[in-house]
């Protein structure tokens, strides 16, 4: 029993109070999968019905290959002086790209921006042969350069992307292009030109020596086998 001098709660009780304390001070749990994907589901509803959409235009680099993009505007508003971002990848743009970022997307239509979704040289529909970031500067650069000239364009890109969408926007940026806004690089792991006194490229190469692990990615996102449409066709 306790004295009547003893004001110390017992035992249960103080660990109540510190599991209270620990509660309150804990961050929120993560957010699940099911919520996520609720949140997925919502964007893309608002994207099928809030986006007018331009599909498979043909961008022509500087050597005459042309590249495929999806470009979505906001439906609610007059194409003209639209900023734009852009994402450049290799992978498929829909459902793939479009499901990755839709809840990006869907900000982005809210707020006034056209979205670039362009499959790099040699991917699905784009002309050209692809190798591994090999064209990630100047393919960047004129891409951003046909869109600042467009009329909807008020002149300003800026780019998004995670992986090699991101390791697509270093040597863009690096590029300088006037018009060239801002870059978002997500979990970009590639090394791209020298590093020290070796050629990185892409991490297939860590000082000289082939990284094995990239086989397996390139084998299900590096082929050349594709559709393609014929020279010249109109849209």
């Amino acid at each position: 029993m306790r004295s009547k001098r003893d004001t110390r709660e017992p035992p249960a009780v103080r660990h109540a109070l510190w599991m209270f304390i620990l509660l309150a001070c804990a961050p929120p749990p993560p957010v699940s999968a099911q919520d996520h994907s609720a949140r997925v589901k919502e964007a893309l509803a608002y994207i099928a019905q809030n986006a007018a959409r331009e599909e498979h235009v043909m961008m022509t680099m500087r050597d005459g290959v042309r590249l495929s993009a999806l470009i979505l505007f906001p439906k609610d508003r007059t194409r003209e002086n639209l900023p734009a971002v852009l994402f450049r990848t290799p992978y498929l743009i829909e459902p793939g790209e479009v499901g990755r970022f839709a809840e990006f997307l869907q900000s982005f239509l809210k707020n006034g921006y056209a979205a670039v979704i362009q499959n790099v040289r040699g991917r699905y529909f784009s002309e050209g042969t692809y190798t591994y970031l090999i064209g990630s500067g100047q393919d960047g650069y004129d891409t951003v350069e046909w869109i600042v000239r467009q009329p909807w364009s008020n002149g300003k890109v800026g780019t998004l992307g995670c992986s090699s969408t991101a390791e697509e926007q270093h040597k863009l940026n690096a590029a300088r292009h006037p018009g060239l806004a801002a870059t978002v690089p997500m979990g970009s792991g590639a090394g791209i030109g020298k590093v020290g006194p070796y050629n990185e490229m892409g991490n297939f190469y860590r000082g000289g020596v082939i990284q094995g692990l990239w086989f397996a990615w390139y084998y299900d996102a590096g082929y050349t086998y594709r559709p393609s449409f014929p020279p010249g066709l109109s849209r």
